[in-house]
Parts: C-alpha cells; structure tokens; sequence
C-alpha cells in the first residue's frame, strides 16, 4: 500500500508529531494498522529523530509485501519470532524460522511473504538513511 501511494511505511501510523526521546509502548496500547490479512504495530511512536522505527508484524498464511518488490533507502533489520516466512532480497531468497535473523541494505529490491501453514510474526527495524 506504501508503495502504491508513493509514502513511507510509518506514514500510516503518523499523528500530531510529539517527539520524544523515550518511548515505552505497553504491549496492549500499540498503534496498528492493517492490510488486508496483515497487521502492523508501531513499537517506537513519535520517537525523535526517527533514526530506528521497530514494528512488529503479524502475517496470516500466504500473505505478505505483494508482488512488486521494495526498495527505501538505510537498513532492514528482521528477526522471525514465530512461524516462518520467505525474504527475496535482490535475486537470492531467504527461508526465516523462528529465531532466525536477516540485517540487508534496503536499496536491494525486496519482499517478503509467509509461505507456512501457521500465522507468523516478525521483528521489523528500519534504520532510514534520510527523513523521509
């Protein structure tokens, strides 16, 4: 959705700014936002400076990025805390179980999607190189 709208990923979770420069997000107070069968929790509202925007992101079986690949500029981090998913990063594809952890320069053209049978969740961390 991103993508088709030509805006960063955070920009759905965008309020009145309020920087601040700690943030404790009780786990049932998360700002969410969804995409069909996916689920999206900001863990690091209105942090200042946006220099780290950690997610967590929640993927129903077969579901995932979409077909046309990513590309943003910094870093990604991802660690799998449950189920399993497939990263396609560039031309080589990643298989993700729980636990296991991808770190990659966003420019690569990426996507991803949760090619198991259970519902997976993900630890997802953008470290933007620019504001935008």
């Amino acid at each position: 959705m991103a993508l088709a709208l030509e805006v960063p990923i955070t920009a759905f979770f965008e309020s009145e700014p309020v920087e601040k420069h700690v943030v404790f997000t009780p786990s049932d107070q998360r700002p969410l936002a969804v995409f069909g069968s996916t689920q999206m929790q900001n863990l690091g509202k209105n942090l200042a400076g946006t220099v780290v925007q950690p997610f967590i992101v929640t993927l129903k079986p077969n579901m995932g990025s979409g077909d046309q690949k990513i590309i943003h500029t910094g870093h990604e981090f991802v660690y799998c805390l449950t189920g399993s998913l497939r990263y396609q990063i560039d031309q080589e594809e990643y298989q993700l179980n729980a636990g296991d952890s991808l770190v990659f320069e966003a420019y690569l053209p990426h996507c991803w999607e949760n090619n198991g049978s259970d519902t997976a969740q993900i630890l997802l961390i953008f470290f933007p190189s620019d504001e935008s």
